[in-house]
């Protein structure tokens, strides 16, 4: 028997809370090229050669997380999600994620030469913890990359993701937001408040989703366990990340703390 193709009919809610994210995020639409980061030509000037290393780092960083969620958390995950409206959300939000890379390399572009992005771009792929954090996440979104996933492995997915999105960017929010408050980098800081805006829906759209499956598992106290050792896990290696970015520029406990959070 041929599968019988459905059409999204958003006349019908799959759920709650779907159209209110998709116009949320419609709302919240945005290009990097609406934003002039060569105002910034100056700070940078000003700002101290530590200080730049731990800021092009962060932007590295928040650049390889993006590009993990927009070239393959989003796309396994939505293969996996009931609904065509929960899909087209999901949709948007890797087309997002897409456009927060491109802008990191935006800002780049602006302050850095050709030799020092491929620089900072060579420290993200050789760097143990930041390796770490998007092998892990990697490693539950490859787990769906199949016909038929458990819904424990959606889940765990779905779980990897929100903790992504909602503590494992901040460590590279950091620097610029408070650099901001310093009145430095300000036209920057302006593309990251924009991506925070985004990462923030992101998180609860996708946590939403988790809370749903979740409540159909069988086993979920085992679940939970596995959640938090995922998140602990993280965790400390996060507070190691933190440390070798910051701690010349002696922001270390003020980022965990941010990160915590």
């Amino acid at each position: 028997m041929k599968k019988a193709y459905k059409a999204v009919n958003w006349n019908t809610p799959d759920n709650d809370y779907a159209l209110m994210f998709w116009e949320q995020n419609i709302r919240q639409f945005w290009v990097d090229t609406e934003y002039i980061p060569s105002k910034d030509i100056d700070s940078w000037k000003r700002i101290s050669p530590e200080m730049k290393e731990a800021y092009k780092k962060a932007l590295g960083g928040l650049t390889l997380l993006d590009t993990l969620q927009s070239h393959t958390g989003m796309p396994k995950i939505l293969d996996h999600i009931d609904g065509l409206q929960n899909k087209a959300v999901l949709s948007y939000m890797c087309m997002m994620e897409a456009i927060h890379a491109k802008s990191y390399s935006t800002i780049f572009s602006t302050v850095s030469t050709t030799a020092e992005i491929n620089e900072i771009f060579e420290w993200v792929q050789d760097n143990k913890f930041l390796q770490y954090k998007a092998s892990t996440i990697d490693s539950y979104y490859r787990s769906i990359d199949k016909e038929n996933p458990t819904d424990e492995e959606v889940f765990m997915a779905l779980a990897a993701s929100v903790l992504l999105e909602s503590f494992l960017f901040y460590s590279g929010f950091f620097l610029p937001l408070w650099l901001c408050g310093q009145g430095e980098m300000v036209a920057s800081a302006d593309i990251i408040k924009k991506i925070v805006a985004d990462e923030s829906i992101h998180g609860v759209f996708v946590g939403l989703l988790a809370q749903d499956l979740f409540k159909t598992l069988k086993n979920q106290d085992q679940v939970k366990e596995r959640l938090l050792v995922l998140l602990n896990n993280l965790y400390e290696n996060e507070l190691k990340y933190t440390e070798e970015v910051y701690t010349e520029v002696g922001l270390t406990a003020e980022v965990n703390e941010y990160v915590r959070y």
